[in-house]
């Protein structure tokens, strides 16, 4: 059940972090694709400079809650797993997969920002 358990955050927090709210954010304001924009970066500092303030704040909290919600997540999803240290590994997983899928989105044809917010979150 552990590998099962494991496998299912891997993909949850892949998918979550594939959610580029940059993307999203300017998309909803007009703004355009910020990929085409600036540096062509999904980042923050290209929602900034692109989009606007709003879009970079969208961004901001966007990105920080998926990197702590994918591991709020897993610390759920793992709580009752009788196996040592089974917290630890799924928070490790969550948080490997949410960056990786924030850098490589599947949403977004895997072009994505370079993954600093969600690393630091």
């Amino acid at each position: 059940m552990f590998i099962l358990k494991l496998c299912g955050i891997i993909i949850l927090s892949y998918l979550l972090g594939s959610l580029s709210f940059s993307i999203i954010a300017s998309n909803l304001m007009g703004k355009g694709d910020l990929r085409e924009k600036g540096s062509g970066n999904a980042g923050l500092t290209n929602a900034l400079r692109t989009g606007g303030k709003r879009v970079a704040v969208l961004t901001l909290i966007g990105d920080t809650l998926k990197g702590i919600g994918s591991i709020y997540i897993s610390k759920w999803i793992m709580s009752a797993e009788s196996t040592p240290n089974a917290v630890k590994w799924g928070m490790y997983a969550a948080a490997i997969a949410v960056v990786f899928g924030h850098i490589y989105p599947i949403f977004f044809r895997f072009r994505g920002g370079k993954g600093v917010l969600t690393t630091a979150a």
